[in-house]
């Protein structure tokens, strides 16, 4: 039997009601869920302090986030300095680029593992129908909880899942989320790989949290066509995003919250070009 540990966050934001202005901030509400093995997690967790001392050499324990990458952009770009009294006076001797070489340091210490999966779910703000939050966030969970359970299959395996904490409030709904749907199932009649009580944590205690906190960042990038979020995305996490037994992302690896045919198809073009390319290629050969 091996044990996992499975670590999640979010990137963007989710209203009920959202105005257009929203939706143009925040076209997408996206959660992250990385699988890795238990006995691989020191390994990844000294990696990860190493590098945090050489961006932020004063407060190594300090958590970099992804946002921190923008907001460093733009203090460079408006010839501002960052407060040295303020939240990210840690970050006043780091630049845009030792930001982002951390955070591409810190995905590519995921390919040194044995093992890693990643887990992907999204909501498309601009045409998603007005869910409650409550469950929407049940709805992303839900999912993550699925893939997690059939990506460890026919195993005697477990996973202990750990989420980052966020508010009072969003973490009794993710905890009630949590307990329905593991004690009154879904499709999943019973969970035999999850461990039966959800895990919340704040980021800045976890290093699994935060590279979660990275892959749903630069996935957000990959969406909204930022060349850096691109290069990363394709560079360190499609390689590694569960996939079918035909190499099938969306719907594996990727899952669109709720379901909505048009924008899976979206994910797709931008997915499974490879995967495209196959069904194009024979269908030709069947209809010429």
């Amino acid at each position: 039997m091996t044990v996992h540990f499975a670590f999640g966050d979010e990137n963007g934001s989710y209203q009920k009601a959202r105005s257009y202005r929203f939706t143009q901030r925040y076209p997408y509400f996206i959660r992250s869920t990385l699988l890795i093995r238990a006995d691989e997690w020191q390994t990844l967790r000294d990696r990860m302090d190493a590098l945090r001392s050489t961006v932020a050499p004063t407060t190594p324990s300090a958590e970099i986030k992804w946002a921190h990458l923008w907001q460093l952009k733009r203090f460079e770009n408006r010839r501002e300095r960052i407060d040295s009294n303020g939240p990210m006076s840690f970050l006043c001797n780091c630049t845009f680029a030792d930001a982002l070489q951390y955070v591409e340091q810190s995905l590519g210490a995921l390919h040194d593992l044995k093992y890693a999966r990643v887990i992907l779910t999204v909501s498309h703000n601009g045409s998603c129908p007005r869910i409650e939050e409550s469950n929407l966030y049940k709805m992303h969970l839900q999912e993550a909880m699925q893939r997690l359970e059939m990506e460890l299959g026919d195993t005697s395996d477990i996973c202990v899942l750990f989420v980052d904490a966020i508010s009072p409030e969003q973490n009794r709904h993710l905890r009630n989320a949590y307990y329905t749907i593991y004690h009154d199932g879904d499709f999943i009649k019973r969970y035999r790989h999850i461990l039966d009580c959800l895990n919340l944590v704040y980021s800045h205690q976890s290093v699994g949290i935060q590279i979660a906190d990275f892959i749903a960042g630069c996935f957000s990038g990959f969406l909204r066509g930022y060349p850096e979020g691109i290069r990363l995305f394709k560079t360190y996490i499609a390689s590694i995003l569960r996939t079918g037994r035909n190499g099938q992302i969306v719907g594996y690896g990727v899952r669109e919250v709720p379901k909505a045919d048009l924008f899976r198809s979206e994910l797709r073009e931008k997915l499974e070009p490879k995967v495209n390319e196959r069904v194009e290629a024979r269908l030709r050969s069947l209809f010429g």
